[in-house]
């Protein structure tokens, strides 16, 4: 096996082991600023209401553990992303980036809000925190081509689930 897929599906234990703040615990939650670390009033409203309309079912869809790999042929490095999302609204994530020069592990936890926007898309925002971020709100447009696999822009498979 290859070592940095065996250090990915390590990871991949970890993030079940990890506790992650739930949708309850998010009421009062802001989105920060990352560069001036102020309220982003904006923001909040948007990720308050993304979350006081978040829906079960588009949750549901996405409950489990997502794998994402991605290569960036300018600087060699090589990303394997995990992504745990829990029934209760909160996730955690982990990611190993490998180069020429070694590998470096990141992770982090935070909230998302789901919500269906199409007979197969999601719409999802989060509310993240790690060692580089506090509170940083952004979202995403998730297609899926089967309940097993996320799309990406250009159409090819982006993100796959493996439990």
């Amino acid at each position: 096996m290859n070592k940095h897929f065996q250090s990915a599906a390590v990871a991949a234990l970890i993030l079940t082991c990890v506790p992650a703040a739930d949708a309850g615990q998010a009421a009062g939650q802001v989105c920060l600023n990352q560069k001036t670390k102020q309220v982003d009033a904006a923001q909040t409203r948007d990720w308050q209401q993304r979350l006081a309309n978040s829906n079960p079912q588009a949750v549901q869809v996405l409950v489990g553990t997502w794998y994402n790999e991605t290569g960036s042929p300018g600087t060699g490095q090589v990303s394997y992303l995990y992504y745990n999302y829990e029934a209760n609204g909160g996730f955690t994530y982990q990611n190993r980036v490998c180069s020429q020069r070694g590998c470096n592990d990141y992770s982090g936890y935070g909230v998302f809000a789901a919500e269906m926007t199409g007979s197969s898309s999601i719409y999802v925002a989060y509310n993240i925190s790690d060692r580089s971020r506090n509170s940083a709100c952004s979202a995403i447009q998730m297609n899926f081509a089967d309940m097993n696999t996320v799309l990406g822009p250009d159409g090819s498979m982006a993100w796959r689930r493996t439990r």
